[in-house]
């Protein structure tokens, strides 16, 4: 069974480390392959993450201080495939360019990754996926904005791994839910940290924020 801490706070960075800290052992071993680790945030679009809409830098920061700090993975790297936007314009918006570079962590646009066409054994509604080689070498951390989803309900960890897909749309065609269960048979985070800080409400990109100071992993 997964573990879960919540943890509040006003500095969004040491509230991540926190909630990392309190169930330490789980990360570990969640994170003990030697392979590179990837933090996926959520930017479905540029906008700030004051929105409620797009994953917030400070929360991405935290993450890595904790991977830095504690040495967990040889490589560590932020990436992300925005649906609506440029990547690396998302990147700027929310901050996180300037954390790479603080950190000297690598940012991938996945949107511009070689993909891999990965044929599903047994699956519910897809049958094959073109997904970013980095997600796929990578053991993930998604980073997720709280918020609603008008067909999934809410977006949360899972549905955040279609940022790692050559085509996000493809995602909608049929049942989201059982496409959602065959994309994490390809790719599921290994851990979730989510960003709770100014969550969204009412739609995925309505821009309706809700004030909480929580981080949830």
């Amino acid at each position: 069974m997964s573990k879960v801490a919540i943890v509040k706070g006003t500095d969004p960075v040491d509230t991540t480390e926190r909630v990392l800290q309190v169930i330490r052992p789980g990360v570990d071993r969640a994170l003990s392959t030697r392979k590179t680790i990837l933090i996926k945030p959520n930017y479905i679009n540029s906008k700030h993450p004051s929105t409620g809409i797009t994953t917030d830098g400070r929360v991405v920061e935290g993450i890595v201080k904790f991977l830095t700090e504690h040495k967990i993975g040889e490589e560590v790297l932020i990436g992300e495939g925005s649906g609506w936007s440029d990547t690396f314009e998302a990147f700027k918006v929310a901050g996180v360019d300037a954390v790479a570079k603080r950190w000297g962590v690598k940012l991938v646009d996945l949107n511009k990754d070689d993909f891999v066409e990965v044929h599903l054994p047994d699956p519910y509604s897809l049958k094959k996926v073109r997904v970013a080689r980095t997600a796929l070498e990578s053991t993930i951390i998604s980073v997720p904005k709280l918020k609603p989803h008008r067909i999934a309900t809410v977006t949360l960890s899972l549905k955040n791994m279609m940022g790692a897909l050559a085509s996000k749309g493809s995602m909608h065609t049929g049942r989201l839910s059982k496409n959602i269960v065959d994309l994490v048979s390809v790719l599921k985070p290994s851990v979730s940290v989510i960003d709770r800080i100014i969550a969204g409400e009412g739609h995925e990109t309505s821009g309706n924020p809700v004030e909480m100071l929580l981080a949830l992993q």
